[in-house]
């Protein structure tokens, strides 16, 4: 099962997209491609470790769009176990554990699938699955591996790595202290005077976890550290000087409204069956730290791919109603609408991709003809076309537009731009006019005395203008 599980990951993967999300990460690799260094050639404000990741494959397997698609396969591969394991664990009916296993491999493959979210999801997953192991076996090895875990996360989005990381700690020694066999058939460890014997015992078997959690965590810190110093940490503070575009969204707060209501659902029915034991507290937990995590930008994909926590928690109440006894027919309509579902988000899934794709071998043909192999540069945010291209991106920013770039970033690559001064330059606006991108800029300013709209050429999230140089 966890072989079909696989497969139908990377079949649901497959696709080439020309994504302003995935761009980030395939420049940012390109990049190091190429020689240069990151927070030295180049800026991102996520953290280090996806263009880190791809890049390593692009210097094994040459750089190209499928090699970081492999890259990102690999990590889904690994979440798709972990989500396995997990299920196989909390789920007490097995085809039900299948079932919220199969949902996990649907939203795990939304696009954008080359993105530090989704990556960090990828590992966020394997995290919950060595706190759940440390939780049931007590083992130090397991501790050590989800401090690791929630330490790696931190280098590819570090407010959600460092989120998870405090979740961790807190619940560790918290939830050990309570009840670690409830949610396994285990011993349970009472409150009161008669629970309370065992409690000095508890605290010196508790402390060890912790302390093998905190120095998983260390040892990926110290390894950051060496690598990249500070900067992943002081680049995160660097978008706080900014306006913090964030601010100015005009998304609203209804997506979280909704599955923060539907969570409080879930959770309701949970206690009532007796499921918010440690682990389901363990789920919570996590869970709410995951949602904190993107609170600055709430929409659909971004709640979407980081509830796998609530999930479960639904596996775990459909798994303990199917355990009931059912009538043959209501177990088969049951079957038969999940069927129904599942087979439809699959054929949803592979017709969008295939239509991604042939859109954007179509459109890269389209535009190299306008370039013809020259360089350019993409603006505000366009960082895909710098390797499907195969030019060199020499400016310090992929992704540059007012409201969460500080001003000396601006003024870094306004030098470089007017240094080179490349042909032609693409601009695209309609993807950052939702974080309050204006005009009144000095690459703006600079582009509105030195080039001219040659042409605009429509795409699925508006039109890219090409400019030529005057």
């Amino acid at each position: 099962m966890l072989v079909a599980l696989a497969g139908l990951g990377v079949l649901l993967s497959l696709a080439h997209r020309l994504s302003a999300d995935e761009g980030q990460i395939l420049t940012g690799a390109w990049n190091l491609y190429n020689g240069q260094e990151l927070y030295r050639d180049f800026f991102e404000f996520i953290g280090p470790a996806s263009f880190t990741w791809v890049g390593g494959f692009f210097r094994v397997f040459g750089p190209s769009y499928w090699v970081a698609l492999l890259a990102s396969q690999t990590l889904l591969l690994m979440s798709i176990w972990a989500f396995f394991l997990c299920s196989r664990l909390l789920i007490e009916h097995r085809p039900t554990a299948l079932a919220t296993s199969a949902i996990w491999v649907l939203i795990a493959t939304t696009p954008p699938f080359i993105n530090h979210n989704s990556y960090s999801s990828f590992l966020a997953s394997a995290f919950l699955l060595m706190m759940i192991r440390t939780l049931k076996t007590r083992r130090l090895i397991d501790a050590f591996l989800a401090g690791v875990l929630g330490g790696v996360t931190v280098f590819f989005l570090q407010p959600k790595g460092g989120i998870l990381l405090i979740v961790g700690l807190v619940t560790l020694p918290w939830l050990g202290m309570k009840s670690v066999g409830d949610a396994f058939g285990g011993t349970r460890v009472e409150s009161g005077p008669a629970g309370s014997r065992d409690l000095p015992g508890r605290r010196s078997i508790i402390a060890p976890l912790v302390a093998s959690y905190l120095g998983g965590a260390a040892v990926v810190g110290v390894t950051g550290l060496v690598f990249w110093g500070l900067n992943p940490a002081q680049a995160v503070f660097s978008m706080a000087r900014g306006t913090v575009a964030m601010n100015h969204l005009s998304l609203s707060y209804l997506p979280l409204l909704g599955f923060l209501s539907i969570a409080g659902l879930i959770g309701f029915a949970s206690q009532r069956e007796g499921l918010l034991d440690s682990v389901g507290k363990l789920l919570v937990a996590i869970q709410a730290g995951l949602w904190l995590s993107t609170a600055h930008l709430p929409d659909l994909w971004h709640l979407w791919i980081n509830s796998f926590p609530l999930l479960l928690m639904v596996g775990r109440l459909g798994g303990r109603s199917l355990n009931r006894p059912l009538a043959p027919a209501v177990r088969g309509v049951i079957a038969g609408l999940f069927g129904i579902v599942l087979m439809a988000g699959v054929g949803q899934s592979v017709v969008r991709n295939l239509d991604h794709t042939r859109v954007t071998r179509s459109w890269i043909s389209g535009l190299n003809d306008v370039l013809g192999g020259e360089e350019f540069f993409a603006f505000t945010f366009l960082p895909s076309f710098y390797l499907e291209f195969r030019v060199p991106n020499p400016y310090y920013n992929s992704v540059l537009y007012v409201g969460n770039h500080p001003p000396e970033h601006f003024q870094r690559n306004l030098e470089t731009l007017s240094d080179r001064r490349p042909p032609f330059v693409l601009l695209d606006y309609a993807s950052v006019e939702k974080y309050g991108h204006t005009l009144e800029n000095p690459i703006d300013r600079f582009l509105r005395r030195n080039y001219r709209r040659a042409q605009s050429i429509p795409h699925g999230q508006g039109t890219i203008e090409v400019w030529e140089r005057l």
